[in-house]
């Protein structure tokens, strides 16, 4: 490959993980304003019950809540299942886009997308468990509420805070894990296709860039392997960040990812990610990696 054909590679390489990151930004901030909507109807219908308790329609009361959390969910759970379909066509894309921005013509099969589906069935239950567990909390601050324990003012506090910070951070795993999870996989099926259609294929592990990341993969950013060689990472053998049989330690709110490239590229820019500043400043052990001195210290400490 060619100075040329390296450069169109990279910025295709570089295209498709700024489409990653606008797709799961772009979901979440959807399903999130899904969930305020939902908050501020359930406040709304509260707010509208008579103030005396002992008229609450208690059964009707938590009908509306399970109706409006099944919306919230029916709804959220429609916009995730389109962003699986986008993150799996951006990860093969990730694949092919390079390939034809370089030159490098390759009739592939399509991929089964029978993994997708499974995983598009289990996020979309998780984001609709979101709702239920929201509902279930929420109907009993009502039965709080209705015996006297406390008034409307504060059951509709607590809605604000059961939908609030809990349930966004369960929205942000959710969407992040999954979406990612089904974009890694399909790049790495495309990858492995064109290995096997004859260009040989390398993969590269790329840090995520977070403050508080953990320490095993910072330490294995910039790392090159055969494509069907796998990465150690405290020991498990994973084969690229997101692989659905890693340990969810090793798994769960992890954003790196996996660069495939021909083998035999010229690795004309760093393959490692330079720590920010602000990573410097906020992390030691970031610091310490970046000198290149007790590496081997952390690794123990964290063990």
């Amino acid at each position: 490959m060619n100075k040329d054909q390296e450069r169109h590679w990279k910025e295709q390489e570089r295209a498709a993980q700024a489409e990653r990151k606008k797709l799961l930004d772009d979901t979440h901030d959807d399903i999130v304003a899904l969930l305020r909507r939902a908050q501020g109807d359930i406040a709304l219908t509260l707010a509208s019950a008579p103030s005396d308790y002992q008229q609450w329609r208690l059964n009707a009361l938590n009908l509306e809540v399970d109706r409006l959390l099944g919306i919230f969910g029916d709804q959220a759970g429609e916009v995730l299942s389109n962003a699986a379909g986008e993150a799996w066509a951006g990860g093969l894309a990730a694949i092919d886009k390079p390939f034809s921005a370089a030159g490098i013509e390759m009739v592939l099969p399509v991929i089964d997308s029978t993994q997708l589906q499974a995983m598009r069935t289990f996020m979309v239950d998780r984001i609709k468990d979101v709702g239920v567990q929201a509902a279930q909390k929420i109907k009993s601050e009502i039965g709080q509420a209705l015996i006297g324990i406390q008034d409307i003012a504060q059951t509709i506090q607590k809605v604000g805070s059961i939908m609030g910070e809990s349930s966004v951070s369960r929205v942000t795993t959710i969407v992040g894990d999954n979406l990612s999870r089904a974009w890694a996989t399909a790049s790495f099926d495309r990858a492995m296709q064109s290995d096997a259609a004859g260009v040989e294929m390398e993969k590269i592990w790329r840090r995520s860039g977070k403050i508080h990341s953990r320490l095993a993969h910072d330490l294995t950013d910039g790392v090159r392997k055969s494509i069907k060689e796998p990465f150690v990472i405290n020991g498990h053998k994973i084969m690229y960040p997101k692989d659905p049989k890693a340990p969810i330690e090793e798994s769960i709110n992890c954003g790196c990812v996996c660069l495939y490239r021909p083998v035999g590229m010229s690795a004309t820019l760093a393959d490692k990610r330079p720590f920010s500043a602000r990573e410097l400043e906020l992390n030691p052990n970031k610091a310490q990696i970046a000198t290149g001195k007790s590496v081997a210290a952390s690794l123990g400490r964290q063990q």
